[in-house]
């Protein structure tokens, strides 16, 4: 069986002891001899990881966070690792990716180490039986190796509206898209269409670096400069090393009698992995409440008072502290909090789904299409005396006149408004901006599919080849906008005869 690690933190050092049970330093027990490393390895260890997570505990988790170091935050001797967990404010509304790189350099080890001896020495402890006082003194282990390199964490959390938009941004995160990939793959994946739907959403991005000096610890703010810090990583820990792990061993190497009792640490293991878990279960759960305050229009009306949830959860957590300070305090006094009930997530509201809205026809009726109707309503008339002509070739021709005269107007609009430098909005009719509308653009459309000999023979009463090449322009231009707009759905039956 391997030899235990722990995360490197304040006040560690070669020979220190070590309580497994409590995580707690402990004083120094053993003679420090020159720390020398391995012989004929100097490579590097390194792990890239990249996955989603959904609560604190995974985070913990990928972070190599243990249950004890999680209560030792409490007394204010906890790891970076464990504040950046827990200060990350997990909640179960947002998607998170959590990118992880780990470098190890070649360790370091202390050899041939003694327990000191002399008056009142961890020695004299162990020789007068005082077995629990040396526990206390000294732990069960002490520090042997240090191992050099860093670590590098980044959490990207994707901020979603509703349940839907959550839904479709964790399908744009699949782990599937990572599995095999290094850095390259994934810088790729976040460049890739797959993920082009997240320009429109918030991201934030949380960072905890161990290693590097100077430029290589410049903090960053987007997805691409975090990538870019992952991929030369390794090299920062090589030039930059932080010490990030211990190695420990126990005092049985030293030819001691038996650590205290075998039954007690392991309970006192269990109690606090069993607090760990509660206590995470109800930071998350507090989380949850004050994004839901935060975003009520998110959420369906809570079934209960949430301010009366949030403070049911602060007491929760204090209770689950109390037990786990007591067995920290004293082994024998461990005990599996059982008057702590898990966190009841029915009495939260719900997430509303995002709402759907029915597509809607964009209208075709532009101003120049409406001034060109009521015209030719009020022209048609005036017509009736060319009775050899059809009446389908009368509104036709009528229509294009009243079309060309919009035409006229918005072009003068234009050209007025461009030379005194004012909006063309300000003239009235307005139709400047109706020049480009779908109903012109469908229009010009047809225009260009109409045959050359269109109107050949729909003119009897003229007999000038000029009047009928006139009369002719203008039944092509009405019949076109007629056609436009029945093929986009508007009602012709006032213009059409046949």
């Amino acid at each position: 069986m391997a030899n235990p690690t722990r995360q490197f933190e304040s006040f560690m050092d070669f020979g220190l002891g070590f309580d497994s049970a409590t995580g707690n330093i402990r004083g120094l027990a053993v003679t420090r001899t020159p720390a020398a490393p391995v012989p004929g390895a100097d490579g590097q260890m390194v792990r890239f990881h990249v996955h989603s997570v959904t609560t604190i505990s995974e985070v913990k988790s990928a972070l190599g966070v243990s249950a004890d170091a999680s209560f030792a935050g409490i007394s204010g001797s906890g790891s970076a690792s464990v504040e950046f967990a827990e200060s990350s404010e997990l909640h179960s509304y947002s998607c998170f990716l959590l990118v992880s790189s780990s470098v190890t350099n070649a360790s370091t080890h202390m050899l041939d180490e003694k327990l000191i001896t002399g008056p009142g020495s961890p020695a004299e402890l162990i020789a007068s039986g005082n077995l629990d006082r040396f526990h206390d003194a000294f732990g069960d282990l002490y520090i042997k190796g240090i191992e050099t390199g860093g670590q590098f964490f980044a959490i990207i959390q994707i901020a979603t509206s509703d349940s839907t938009d959550q839904t479709n941004v964790a399908a744009s995160l699949s782990v599937t898209a990572f599995v095999g990939a290094g850095v390259g793959s994934l810088q790729s994946h976040f460049n890739s269409s797959a993920m082009s739907s997240l320009s429109t959403h918030h991201l934030d991005i949380f960072c905890l670096q161990n290693a590097g000096q100077g430029v290589s610890q410049q903090q960053f703010t987007t997805i691409d400069e975090m990538l870019t810090a992952a991929t030369n990583f390794a090299e920062t820990a090589l030039k930059h090393p932080v010490a990030f792990r211990v190695e420990l061993m126990d005092y049985v190497s030293l030819n001691l009698p038996p650590p205290p009792n075998a039954v007690d640490i392991q309970n006192a293991k269990d109690v606090l992995a069993d607090s760990a878990a509660r206590r995470e279960a109800w930071l998350q759960f507090r989380n949850d409440i004050a994004f839901i305050l935060q975003n009520p229009a998110q959420f369906n009306t809570p079934p209960v008072d949430l301010g009366a949830l949030d403070s049911d959860g602060s007491r929760a957590l204090n209770q689950i502290s109390a037990a786990a300070s007591t067995c920290l305090n004293n082994l024998s006094a461990c005990r599996f909090v059982t008057n702590v009930p898990e966190p009841d997530r029915s009495k939260l509201p719900s997430r509303r789904s995002a709402i759907v809205v029915a597509p809607q026809r964009p209208p075709t009726i532009d101003g120049i299409t409406a001034f060109a109707l009521t015209a030719h309503s009020q022209l048609l008339p005036q017509w009736k005396t060319t009775p050899h002509s059809t009446p389908q070739a009368q509104s036709d021709v009528v229509l294009g006149i009243s079309w060309k005269n919009a035409m006229e107007v918005a072009v003068v609009n234009n050209t007025i408004a461009a030379q005194q430098g004012v909006d063309p909005r300000v003239f009235t009719p307005n139709l400047s901006f109706d020049m480009a509308s779908p109903i012109q653009a469908k229009m010009n459309e047809k225009r260009t599919q109409i045959p050359p000999n269109f109107a050949e023979g729909k003119f009897p009463d003229f007999t000038e080849q000029s009047a009928i090449e006139a009369m002719s322009e203008l039944l092509l231009l009405g019949f076109a906008l007629r056609q436009a707009m029945a093929e986009l759905g508007e009602d012709v039956s006032k213009i059409t005869f046949n």
